[in-house]
């Protein structure tokens, strides 16, 4: 889940078991201090991962213009291994030296579910952003205008869900760095069921997806 430009192989497996022990560190640290369910939370699709269970951050409801959604803790989801891969995985490079956009950038490609069963993505996080969400785009006052979307993706029994500019996707929210291209990021999943997976999005340049932003639009489980 570390942001790694192309490096020798003693250098990635030196940085691989570094990752490891600041996972476990970061794990233990967030088991100590796991809010209860239903209790308040600040951010939209912020995460809770340990190794034992993950907790994500969402609203019971949607926004309305008189009544703001109320963002609470999710149950404790146990941890295990969803049964998805993904195609084209691709995440827009971005300098947040240059950027008039802002710390966030989109990633994209195909979930591939190859189960007989359907399968929802609730969440996701990585360690290259402050939290992760799942955007859709909409239509208002004709303008395109991208916001989280209600319940996330559900990927159909042995079938595809795509992510795709102008369209749903992955959005990082408050960048930690640059994004070169080049660079890969990897980004865990989350089901409704608890299930993971990890997967790496290669950087590349693209000018377009520059959708303005909605941050009111809260997701729902």
């Amino acid at each position: 889940m570390f942001s790694l430009k192309k490096r020798p192989i003693a250098a990635v497996a030196l940085a691989a078991s570094l990752a490891a022990m600041v996972s476990l560190s970061l794990s233990t640290a967030a088991h100590a201090a796991t809010p209860k369910t239903g209790s308040a939370c600040a951010v939209s699709g912020q995460v809770i991962a340990t190794a034992k269970f993950t907790m994500v951050c969402s609203a019971a409801s949607a926004n309305t213009p008189s009544q703001p959604a109320k963002l609470t803790w999710g149950k404790q989801l146990p941890v295990s291994k969803a049964n998805l891969v993904m195609a084209d995985a691709w995440v827009k490079s971005i300098d947040l030296k240059s950027s008039t956009w802002g710390p966030m950038t989109g990633a994209f490609g195909t979930f591939v579910n190859p189960s007989s069963k359907p399968v929802r993505i609730v969440a996701a996080y990585t360690s290259s952003a402050e939290f992760v969400q799942l955007h859709e785009v909409v239509t208002a006052d004709g303008k395109m205008i991208m916001q989280q979307k209600q319940g996330g993706f559900t990927v159909p029994a042995k079938g595809t869900k795509q992510m795709k500019p102008g369209a749903d996707h992955t959005m990082f929210m408050n960048l930690k760095g640059s994004v070169n291209p080049g660079d890969l990021i990897y980004v865990t999943y989350v089901t409704s069921t608890g299930a993971r997976f990890t997967q790496p999005f290669l950087a590349k340049v693209y000018s377009g997806g520059n959708e303005t932003y909605n941050p009111s639009g809260t997701s729902t489980m």
